[in-house]
């Protein structure tokens, strides 16, 4: 019985304690009220809405306006469409490089039929069947 009685008084002790600590903290809270300043502006007043005693936040619109949010998607789709032009401007610089460089190799081998090329580079002149 005696463990059990301890327990019990441990326990209101500490509720106790903390029921005293929450009257003092509102007590303070309602003293801190009581000496403000009417006249002071606080921001909380523009971002809130009072309903009876309660205060609540405003619910935020969008951040942007529509037409705002048009025009930040838009400049975002231009940026990736001239993302896409320049690697497309590159890849046809290469196929213009590699056409060049064939057209190169079909031209030396068409003058003269007998003209090897490899890599680009004339070799030598041999001629065909020759002794």
């Amino acid at each position: 019985m005696s463990s059990t009685r301890k327990q019990i008084q441990k326990d209101y002790i500490e509720r106790a304690r903390a029921y005293h600590q929450k009257k003092q903290a509102l007590r303070k809270l309602k003293l801190k009220a009581a000496l403000r300043n009417p006249d002071e502006f606080y921001l909380k007043r523009i971002k809130t809405k009072k309903f009876g005693v309660f205060y609540k936040l405003k619910r935020r619109a969008n951040k942007y306006l529509k037409d705002d949010l048009k025009y930040i998607l838009l400049k975002k789709k231009i940026k990736e469409i001239d993302a896409d032009i320049e690697a497309s401007k590159s890849r046809v610089k290469e196929l213009w490089k590699l056409l060049e460089n064939h057209l190169q190799k079909e031209s030396a081998t068409v003058e003269n039929p007998n003209q090897f090329v490899d890599d680009g580079v004339l070799t030598e002149n041999q001629v065909m069947g020759g002794s």
